[in-house]
């Protein structure tokens, strides 16, 4: 039920501001995370999960990645990828913010990750959950819940940010899992679309931001 989830996922970007703070800092904001988001007890099997993935505001982005950064989140809050059974579901944490960097120690663990739920779980219906959104044809609209005035999400790359994996990125990462559907962030505001691959309808839906100060 809406109301009584067993599992929250929190797609990426924990906190504004955690990829450039220094130790200190990143664990006073952690452990004010940690109230924020605190789950209630539940006795037994009942017990609400949380589970998280790393943004660009987490560990940088693609060429920017910050190395001690990326420890840190791996240390402090888990890893980069990751998968959760849940029935007969398949919900898969994938690192898509490091996914296109040039240096293979850093790309290489989320694209063997890929080649594992593969090999794997064949069967299993799959939820990718992903902090970049995929690639989509310029102009694709989001959406009637979309709140901005854009009503797409383009192809933009700046300091610390990718907008949405590029389409070879995405394309591989579809056919490796093909997936009964995507979640994604990032964008800060509500984005359904619809990916057409390999004769597969599969949609995506980007998530509007929680923000707390």
């Amino acid at each position: 039920m809406l109301n009584s989830p067993s599992r929250i996922f929190i797609l990426g970007n924990l906190m504004d501001g955690g990829r450039e703070w220094t130790d200190s800092n990143w664990e006073t904001e952690w452990k004010r995370f940690q109230r924020v988001f605190k789950i209630p007890n539940r006795k037994g099997n009942n017990r609400v999960k949380l589970h998280t993935l790393a943004g660009n505001r987490d560990i940088g982005m693609g060429e920017s990645v910050i190395p001690w950064a990326v420890q840190r989140f791996r240390n402090r809050v888990g890893p980069l990828n990751y998968a959760v059974e849940v029935d007969n579901h398949l919900l898969i944490a994938l690192d898509t913010v490091l996914f296109e960097n040039k240096h293979e120690i850093y790309r290489s663990e989320s694209r063997l990750f890929l080649e594992h739920i593969k090999s794997n779980f064949p069967s299993k219906h799959k939820i990718l959950l992903s902090h970049t959104p995929l690639y989509r044809k310029p102009g694709t609209d989001c959406g009637s819940f979309r709140k901005s005035a854009k009503k797409s999400i383009e192809l933009n790359i700046g300091k610390q940010y990718k907008t949405m994996l590029d389409r070879n990125s995405s394309e591989l990462i579809l056919k490796n899992l093909m997936p009964d559907m995507i979640l994604s962030a990032d964008d800060y505001d509500n984005c359904h679309v619809v990916h057409d691959f390999n004769n597969k309808i599969i949609p995506e839906v980007c998530f509007f931001t929680l923000y707390f100060s």
